[in-house]
């Protein structure tokens, strides 16, 4: 029995739960970093800057770690893997 024609939309599943899970945990990150950065007093303005930054290249970031991501997957290699798969 053939099961490749399973292996793309699994790997694709994956690829975009993994990206998904990884994001995720940046922008945690960055609202745990808002929150601190406040609470020291540091200036509204390099946080609304950093702010802006990051909302701006998350879209990027997925647009680029998404097909790495599917590509170690389909390779059998990857973080996902390593910890069973997400999703």
């Amino acid at each position: 029995m053939n099961h490749a024609h399973h292996a793309a939309p699994d790997a694709t599943r994956l690829a975009l739960a993994a990206t998904r899970h990884c994001l995720t945990g940046c922008a945690i990150g960055e609202v745990l970093g808002l929150l601190v950065s406040g609470a020291l007093g540091f200036a509204i303005v390099v946080m609304e800057t950093v702010d802006n930054l990051v909302v701006l290249l998350v879209p990027v970031a997925f647009a680029a770690t998404f097909p790495v991501n599917r590509w170690l997957i389909v390779r059998g290699r990857g973080h996902a893997l390593a910890h069973g798969g997400h999703g």
